[in-house]
Formats: C-alpha cells, structure tokens, sequence
C-alpha cells in the first residue's frame, strides 16, 4: 500500500454513505473495495444536503459539523460559523440571496434545503478533507486522488484548487468526475467550479448525453478551463442516459445495462491505476474487460443510444420539475462529434471507446482511418510483405468480430442493407474523423493530447 496516495470520495447531493447496502451508486460499491481505514487511506465526504438516514448520527449533514473533528461534534452556533457553510471562491465568498433563489427569503432555509438548492455544505467538506491532510502529510510530496458524482465531481475539481493553494507542488491529484454539475447558477458565478488547478495531473470525466435539465448544465468542453504549462491528462467521456444512469449498478434489471458496467468499471481502473488499493470488483470483474469486451459493450451502448434518452412519465416529471424554465439538449449530446476527435462519431460513442477499437482490431481500425494504435505494433520492412500481412490481419479480424455487436455497428453504420460475406472488405477511411473539433485553447488541445495515454491504460484489463 503506497504511503504517498490519499483517496477521497465526494458524493452528489443529498446522497449519504449510510443509505444502505440496497443502493448500488458506483461511490457506495467503490467504497465497500476501499482497503485501509477512513482518515489514513482514504476519506468519504456525504453530499451537500444529505442528512443522515434516521437513527443515525455519526455521519452529520456536511456544514454542521466542526471540520477539524473526526467525531464530527456539532458545529458552533455563531456567526462566523453560520457564514462559513457559503460557497467560497477565489475572491471571497458570495452571497446566495441572488440569481435564481433572491425571492426565496434564502437565508432563513434549513442548511439541509439550502444544500440541496445551492450546495452549502461543499466548502466544509473541503475544509474537512484540508485537515485530514494536513494532518496525515506534514512533509514530503504525496498524491490525492478523488472521485465525485454530481455536485461531488464538482467538489473535485474545487477542492483540487483549495488543495493547491495550500501545498503547491508537494500535491499531486488525479479526478474521476461522474458527470460534475454545478447546479443552479453556481457554475456561472463560482470560477472554481469549472477551472482545472496546475496540480491535477489525471481529469477523466464521465458526460451523461441526454439529461435535458436547463439547471443541470455540467462541466464540459466548452465551459472547463485548463491551466497554462500544465502536465494534464485529459480525457472527456460521452456515455448515454441522464444524469444518475452511469452509476446505478443493477445487473439484469435492464437492457441497458452496458453503461453502467462501463461506467463502474472505469471508475475502478482510474483509481486503481493512480495508486488507491482497491480489492477486485466481484460484481464487476475488471479481468473480464478486454479492448474486445469493451468494444462490445460500446457497440450496444450504440446500438440503443435512443432508447437512454426515452423518458417514461416519472422521468418526464422530474426532468420538468427541476428546470420549469424548460427542457433543452446538453452541449455534450448535440456536438458529441467535437469530443471524438480521431475517428467517426457516427461508430465511436467516445475516445475510450475508439482506443478500445485500435486496440483489439488494430489493422482494421488502420483500414478504416484511424490514426496508428499506440503503442505501435512492429511493421514487416518491405512493402509486398506488410500488403500481405495487412489483407490477412485484416480477415482475422474481420472473421473474429464478425457474429458480434461490433460488427453489427459496423455494417449499419457503413450503411449495409444486409450483414456482408466473407470476402468483404469496408472501403478504405470509412471512420475517418469527420466532423472539425471546436476552436479550443491550446493548453486543452495539449492536456487531450496527453490524455490519450490515459485513455490506452484505462483499457487495459487488470
């Protein structure tokens, strides 16, 4: 167990640790995987407005509680401590009596409500994690990575700049961030919920397609900010449903169940590969998940990707119910082809999915256009020799791929009408990249270059 590395768990909101063996939510499942002890190896922080389920209290609603206690005794009532639950940003605090809530009388609601509205209860959670730190890594460098779901990706990417104002270079931090959201207008106000710190070296984040919530906006392309001269490994990842459908692991209660598996599993490798001690996964096996596993769960994730944004009447009800101001397309889903930048997004639901796809069928994705797999497989020197081995790798492949979901996408997508034999061969470049990326900063150009070998040792089955 590395002595260096620090996990902490942030949970979306009103999302509490103690909610029972019966919720399968990917931060509960990762948790029960922890080994070590809370506050040596690792740190699990409730969401903003989660209270604890009745009859317990050792887990207190987040901004009641003293930040520098691992009893968590209630915190004091003065005013100081009143207005320490805010959130903070780089230039102070801000006040919550505007924008959205300014006739709401907002300072007079419970802290549980305003957690729920605004995310009070974030900044002592960070607080919290500060002091655990501190007091676990007096000297010398160390890493913390994080996890967070919601408001708790955002809290990630928060506490990640509060972590680098305080320990500069001696901190190293690695995020996996489930579909991070501000909510209401914080994501506009707040900078640092959107804006990357010079410490984080990982940033995988997960992107939920067709939540429709004008309230539930996340941090994505186009609004994340990326530091100048900055190690960053970048990766933004499309997966289809809406905002919770990533995480909620229930094995054969859907047909849809590839992308939780997919999302589960990602979450695990990130963490396990930065460094956090984890025990293996038996619901989720990561020895099963091979670049052609992968490739399989993509390919029905494509196969039905209008079924994860049917919305019966319930899901209708609180899709309306939290943006009456109405419905309307995430950035994410409607220019999905601006964050697949190598390939067609017509095939590949994401990057991980296309590096999934160059590395278990390498002289096909070749074939059809795809830039070289890295790393690069050896190349037989004379030009007759490497035109052979080209058209026999190619029909291993295509023979291998051919009665599986894989290959279904690939004969729709090429616009087939019926499944090829078996002398076919896809035309040349058929999933050459299409689409023109959006104008974006050079430093975040350079952070997705560099997040492409994150994505290749994500692959990898453990």
């Amino acid at each position: 167990m590395a002595d260096n590395v620090f996990t902490i768990l942030f949970h979306g909101t009103g999302e509490h640790r103690d909610k029972g063996d019966e919720n399968k939510e990917v931060l509960h499942e990762i948790t029960k995987l922890l080994v070590g002890e809370e506050y040596v190896n690792w740190l699990v922080c409730d969401g903003p407005g989660a209270s604890p389920p009745s009859g317990q209290q050792h887990n207190p609603l987040p901004g009641s509680f003293q930040i520098d206690d691992r009893k968590k005794s209630p915190k004091q009532k003065s005013v100081e401590n009143r207005y320490a639950t805010y959130i903070r940003d780089y230039n102070g605090y801000v006040s919550h009596a505007t924008g959205v809530y300014s006739k709401m009388a907002y300072n007079h609601l419970p802290l549980w409500l305003r957690g729920m509205l605004m995310g009070e209860g974030m900044d002592d959670n960070i607080r919290h994690a500060i002091v655990v730190l501190a007091s676990r890594f007096e000297t010398g460098n160390f890493t913390v990575n994080l996890l967070g779901w919601s408001r708790g990706g955002v809290s990630c990417i928060r506490a990640a700049n509060w972590f680098y104002e305080i320990w500069k270079e001696r901190i190293t931090v690695n995020i996996f961030a489930f579909d991070p959201v501000p909510g209401a207008d914080l994501g506009e106000t707040i900078h640092d919920t959107h804006t990357l710190s010079s410490c984080v070296k990982s940033y995988f984040s997960v992107l939920c397609l067709h939540d429709k919530r004008s309230t539930f906006k996340p941090v994505d392309l186009r609004s994340l900010v990326v530091p100048p001269s900055s190690p960053l490994e970048l990766a933004l990842v499309p997966l289809p449903g809406f905002h919770a459908t990533p995480l909620y692991f229930e094995p054969g209660n859907t047909p849809l169940h590839a992308c939780p598996e997919v999302g589960r599993y990602l979450a695990w490798k990130f963490l396990s590969l930065h460094g956090t001690p984890l025990r293996d996964d038996t619901l989720n096996a990561p020895s099963k998940f091979t670049p052609a596993h992968l490739c399989e769960l993509y390919a029905s994730m494509m196969l039905d990707l209008d079924k994860y944004g049917v919305m019966d009447w319930s899901t209708w009800f609180y899709q309306r119910g939290e943006s009456p101001w109405g419905l309307q397309s995430r950035d994410v889903l409607t220019n999905r082809h601006d964050y697949v930048r190598r390939g067609s997004s017509s095939y590949f639901l994401n990057e991980h999915h296309l590096t999934c796809f160059k590395t278990a069928f390498p002289a096909l994705a070749q074939h059809l256009g795809l830039p070289q797999v890295w790393p690069s497989p050896p190349v037989p020197a004379s030009r007759l020799v490497r035109a052979v081995h080209t058209v026999i790798d190619l029909k291993r492949e295509l023979d291998r791929m051919r009665p599986t979901s894989t290959f279904k996408l690939l004969w729709e997508r090429l616009g087939l009408q019926k499944p090829p034999d078996s002398t076919w061969l896809p035309e040349a470049g058929a999933l050459k990249a299409q689409a023109v990326a959006p104008q974006v900063t050079p430093e975040m150009r350079a952070a997705q270059s560099k997040g492409y070998r994150l994505l290749f040792n994500l692959m990898e089955a453990a």
